[in-house]
């Protein structure tokens, strides 16, 4: 009966730190995941604006579908300018960086 529950209680306490190991490793990744798209929107200045085009392109299509068509048409028109705000300061960031290497751009 006692050796049981010594079993159950080494069971237990492996497992507990078998879930910290892995949520450490996940918490490592996300840091890298977000190191990485750090530099990215650093180096691509209009990566932002350009993500926020295709979010309220998304959202002016579901308000479309929705039966909101004057909505979808204000969400629309800010997401086009959403994009010419994107495609400039992509293209300003491109000027800028090149004729650099990965090496020379890195944060």
């Amino acid at each position: 009966m006692c050796i049981s529950r010594l079993l159950q209680t080494v069971k237990f306490w492996a497992s507990l730190l078998s879930m910290t190991v892995s949520c450490n490793m996940i918490q490592i990744g996300f840091n890298n995941i977000m190191l990485k798209v750090k530099g990215y929107v650093y180096e691509n200045w209009g990566s932002p604006f350009i993500v926020g085009f295709m979010l309220l392109l998304v959202v002016a299509a579901v308000s479309l579908s929705t039966g909101l068509s004057s909505l979808a048409d204000t969400v629309a028109v800010y997401a086009y300018y959403a994009l010419v705000a994107g495609v400039f300061l992509q293209l300003a960031s491109f000027l800028k960086y090149r004729g650099k290497s990965d090496d020379e751009v890195a944060v």
